[in-house]
């Protein structure tokens, strides 16, 4: 795949991102019920129909789709995979139950990476759609085409169009400092020790 082809799959994803997004607000003001997991974490008819609307359209794409709601896709089968879409429909199920706006429909395109590092293995992203509904802002960025933000409810034939008359984020060179992201939902001794860990390294 050329990577020219990627910045027509953002433009894909971030169509996939905005009806995941409408499907959460759906939701969101209604007194939705909450289910459990195997591993516990909450689930909601939100979760589920955001997972439905992405799936429904990225299915043009060809690609195959590694979904937090989605069937468990075993490491072996998705190693052979050249590219593929990485999808948490709602990043921020407790968020969402608390209704505090934190939540975000996520999407990455991944792709083949000749020198696997890292949990993901044998891929690496090239592009990727965040959408935040309750604000209906879009961040998304592809390999060669730089990375934005812009209002969600833009009228734009593709993330080409998109761009153009949305924000270009910066990319810094700077080295002499760092931002450490952690999740406040799931906090856990480990996270807390690695944080310690950089301030005395590091400063604050």
């Amino acid at each position: 795949m050329e990577r020219s082809t990627y910045g027509d799959l953002i433009g894909a994803a971030i169509a996939a991102a905005q009806q995941a997004g409408e499907e959460i607000l759906a939701v969101y003001g209604t007194g939705f019920t909450v289910e459990q997991k195997e591993d516990r974490s909450p689930l909601t008819e939100a979760d589920k129909r955001a997972h439905a609307a992405i799936v429904k359209a990225l299915a043009g794409t060809g690609l195959p789709i590694l979904s937090e709601e989605g069937r468990e896709i075993p490491l072996a089968e998705r190693q052979g995979w050249e590219h593929y879409w990485l999808v948490d429909p709602l990043d921020g199920t407790k968020e969402f139950i608390k209704r505090n706006g934190e939540f975000t429909v996520n999407i990455a395109l991944m792709a083949r990476d000749e020198a696997p590092i890292g949990p993901l293995g044998a891929h690496t992203p090239v592009g990727g759609v965040i959408h935040v509904p309750v604000k209906d802002t879009l961040y998304f960025a592809w390999q060669g085409g730089g990375a934005y933000r812009g209002a969600g409810n833009l009228q734009a034939a593709d993330a080409y169009e998109r761009a153009a008359h949305s924000e270009r984020l910066p990319v810094t060179t700077q080295r002499d400092a760092y931002t450490i992201v952690a999740s406040r939902s799931h906090p856990s001794p480990d996270t807390q020790a690695f944080i310690e860990r950089m301030e005395q390294e590091h400063g604050r």
